[in-house]
Parts: structure tokens; C-alpha cells; sequence
């Protein structure tokens, strides 16, 4: 069975920008704590405001299996994340930079093309409607969020199911904490 997972960054409570904000993979919820009323207001500035509220009510989660012993009842893990670093799997795994193990790679990803040494961008292009990995100086951003900019074809540096020879080297997000990974 072919399982949609999602990778965010889990939200703490402190605010401390030097702190490890840990990635967290499993099944992305969207949750809008409140029941909106099906009247909109008719003015603009109603209508934002409104909308800024709901906003500020939707919660984000990851939901995974929690940890039990053989034969124990396994309980249904929720984790509250940012849901501006929401990734999408792409369904492969790669090798991670200096580790020996492999990462299931996702949207957003940055990865090493190993032949040319290249830094590349996991994004989705929806015109050919696969994973595609462009080079990481042509990915625009919205809100934050990698966008596929490809104008020009030779910026596509491969397909994800072409990619045995790159290896996982960060993300996008991690400047979002932060981190960056130039």
C-alpha cells in the first residue's frame, strides 16, 4: 500500500531561535478549531479581518505512530507543527551527506547532484506532473514556500525517479529556524 507522508517542523514552546526544531514525518492534518459562519461580510476590510482570524485559529499536526513494546497497544501520536514547512514525500530514498543511511526524499529538499557537485531543489511541476530537482539559484519562493520557476528548460537538473546519484543535504526550512544550509 503506497502511504502519503508529509515532513514539518514541530513547534515548541519556547522561542529560542538557537533551539532544535525537530523534523517530524508522518500524516499532515489541517485543523480549523472553531466552525466559520457561512455569512461572509460584504466589506473588504471585514472580510480580511475575518480571514486573519481564521487563520490564527487553524492549527497544524503530524500524526504518527507512538512508541510501544512487542505486543503492547500502540497509541496515535499528535505533534503540533509549522505549517509553513510542509513537505510532500516523493515517494524515494536517498543517501543522507556523511551518514550511511538513506532519507526518504521530499518536497523542498535540497540535494547534491554527486556527478557535478550541483545544489538542487525538490519541487513539484505540475505541467508534467512528477518530482522534478531544479538548480537551487532559479527556485522562487511564495511565502516561503519553493514555487517552480522553470523558464528555462536547462534548469531542471533531473527527475526525482531518475535519482540515484544525489545525496540529501538539507532543506529549504531550515532557514525558517534559523539554519541555513549555502
Amino acid at each position: 500500500m503506497f502511504e502519503i507522508t508529509f515532513k514539518c517542523k514541530a513547534l515548541r514552546k519556547d522561542t529560542d531561535p538557537t533551539k532544535n526544531h525537530n523534523w517530524v514525518e508522518g500524516y499532515y492534518v489541517k485543523h480549523l478549531t472553531v466552525t466559520p459562519s457561512p455569512i461572509w461580510p460584504n466589506k473588504e476590510e471585514d472580510r480580511k479581518r475575518l480571514e486573519e482570524e481564521y487563520n490564527a485559529l487553524t492549527k497544524h499536526y503530524v500524526f504518527r505512530d507512538g512508541f510501544s513494546d512487542w505486543n503492547m497497544e500502540n497509541e496515535l501520536e499528535q505533534i503540533e507543527v509549522d505549517g509553513r514547512t510542509l513537505q510532500f514525500c516523493a515517494g524515494v530514498l536517498v543517501p543522507i551527506k556523511g551518514y550511511k543511511y538513506k532519507h526518504p526524499l521530499f518536497q523542498g529538499d535540497v540535494v547534491e547532484i554527486d556527478a557535478t557537485k550541483e545544489l538542487g531543489v525538490v519541487v513539484w511541476c505540475k505541467d508534467i506532473a512528477a518530482f522534478i530537482i531544479i538548480r537551487k539559484e532559479h527556485v522562487k519562493y511564495n511565502d516561503g514556500y519553493p514555487q517552480l520557476n522553470l523558464s528555462n528548460p536547462q534548469d531542471m537538473l533531473r527527475i526525482v525517479s531518475d535519482v540515484a546519484p544525489v545525496t540529501y543535504v538539507g532543506s529549504v526550512f531550515d532557514k525558517l529556524r534559523g539554519r541555513t544550509n549555502d
